[in-house]
């Protein structure tokens, strides 16, 4: 899980980056994106060749979205964007669902990261929080993905340091 608790800690600009390694690599990634949110315009169309990309209203279809593609099996990297969703909507999702999804990742060739703005996946075994406070002149700067500033915590340890 990645937690992006400020509105401007970076949390586009690393699925910018993780695209772009997916260009760079030659595999295919998805983006479930819980939020309709994702400004494609931002991205060069060769890169968008290595992008599912789907479209949800509501954290409820993500989640189906991500058991699927999860249970599919042929992406390498599965990005759950969650980061917009309201808190109210995040609480409704059962912990049962992360622990399924969890169990589907594990014997799979597939990593699965989910972005969102409050601790909530109860199941992740490692917790990376964005630091970030971004400005405009911040964007501006050459190569922006290489300032990013995080914090890897155990899972143990993370509920205590986000309250």
């Amino acid at each position: 899980e990645i937690i992006s608790p400020n509105t401007s800690a970076g949390s586009a600009l690393l699925i910018h980056n993780l695209l772009q390694i997916a260009q760079r690599d030659r595999f295919f990634l998805a983006l479930i994106d819980g939020r309709d949110s994702f400004d494609v315009q931002s991205v060069d169309a060769t890169t968008l060749q290595h992008l599912l990309w789907v479209r949800c209203e509501k954290a409820t279809e993500a989640i189906k979205a991500a058991d699927f593609l999860l249970r599919d099996g042929n992406f390498p990297l599965v990005i759950l964007d969650l980061v917009l969703n309201t808190v109210e909507e995040l609480r409704r999702i059962p912990a049962t669902s992360w622990y399924r999804l969890q169990r589907l990742v594990e014997p799979a060739p597939t990593a699965f990261v989910v972005l969102s703005r409050h601790n909530m996946v109860a199941s992740a075994r490692t917790k990376i929080v964005l630091e970030n406070r971004w400005t405009l002149p911040d964007l501006s700067r050459d190569n922006p993905g290489a300032q990013l500033h995080f914090k890897v915590r155990r899972a143990k340890t993370i509920a205590s340091a986000l309250g």
